[in-house]
């Protein structure tokens, strides 16, 4: 074979010089990342021991106080729902209660009602009632979808204090575990934040100003805590 001309030679040595230095700066570039990701698996590592040795710490009297009064802002804010939850209960139950006296009733004493459209009647428990002309109904009686409405919006309101009952008793609990001993600052931490967490929406609006639970900008009051009739009931007496 012949030797190749020295041009030739010059420019593959140069190729070959570069693709070393190439392989050393990746050589380089490899250690150093690997150098740095040990640095910080070690720096996670010193604080999270860190972090859990401050959380093994028993909580201190100033931060179980703290914790105390926003204890005492979340009972007061359950009650405040508590309260508007049973003003707006007992509208609903009138609601309903003007319904059914104002309902139609059928000769057997079941109170029926005719839908908005006119084409089908039920009775209060919902089954339908086939033997009845809708026109039999005067306009002015309640109508179906008003029942319905309304017993959605008690429906709601129920499980709402349900879930204010079932806060309130985990705030009672909160609350004895606070005046125990050998409570960490761990504990009151998942502690609070649990109850931040499972917050129902009722309480967190009755929390003062300046708490940082909030509702999201979006949201507004459920249909069943701020109920109004579907429509108007004073209507005349047969």
């Amino acid at each position: 074979m012949e030797p190749l001309p020295l041009r030739s030679y010059r420019l593959e040595f140069a190729k070959h010089a570069e693709w070393r230095r190439e392989e050393e700066r990746r050589d380089t570039d490899f250690a150093r990342q690997q150098t740095e990701k040990k640095r910080e698996q070690e720096q996670d590592l010193r604080e999270e021991s860190l972090e859990e040795i401050l959380l093994t710490a028993l909580a201190t009297n100033a931060e179980i106080s703290d914790f105390t009064v926003r204890l005492d802002g979340y009972d007061t804010a359950t009650i405040e729902a508590l309260h508007e939850n049973d003003e707006a209960l007992a509208k609903v139950r009138e609601e309903l209660r003007v319904i059914l006296d104002k309902a139609y009733i059928l000769p057997d004493g079941r109170k029926v009602f005719k839908t908005e459209d006119g084409t089908r009647v039920f009775d209060e428990h919902g089954a339908e009632v086939k033997d009845l002309d809708p026109e039999q109904i005067e306009d002015w009686r309640p109508r179906w979808e008003q029942l319905q409405e309304t017993r959605d919006a008690q429906k709601l309101l129920l499980e709402e204090r349900d879930q204010l009952h079932s806060y309130q008793e985990r705030l009672d609990a909160a609350r004895e575990r606070v005046g125990e001993e050998g409570l960490t600052k761990g504990e009151l931490k998942e502690l609070e934040e649990t109850l931040k967490a499972d917050m129902p929406d009722a309480v967190k609006r009755h929390l003062p100003e300046g708490n940082n639970i909030s509702l999201e900008a979006e949201a507004v009051e459920p249909k069943a805590v701020s109920f109004r009739p579907a429509a108007k009931l004073d209507m005349p007496a047969l």
